[in-house]
């Protein structure tokens, strides 16, 4: 079993009303630098469950490798499949 511990909690504002002040808050200070926050068709969803190693990962690792692979032939850009660090 996982415990998550976090030292302040999830706080979101409520001047979000729209994917253009929800982007606005993503670029912030005070937006969180744990979980997976996303805005999807006009709901925030948050998870701050750990990946599951065992059940993401290999398919996560051949959809990065195939897109990498069309990106490269196109040589149109570049791919990060993960969360990236600032």
């Amino acid at each position: 079993m996982s415990s998550i511990v976090q030292d302040e909690p999830l706080i979101i504002p409520a001047g979000i009303v729209d994917l253009a002040s929800f982007r606005k808050w993503t670029l912030s200070e005070s937006f969180p630098a744990f979980g997976k926050i996303d805005y999807i068709e006009g709901h925030i969803e948050v998870d701050i469950n750990p990946a599951n190693l065992w059940k993401h990962s290999g398919l996560k690792s051949d959809l990065a490798f195939e897109i990498q692979s069309l990106i490269r032939a196109a040589n149109s850009g570049r791919v990060q499949p993960g969360p990236v660090p600032n």
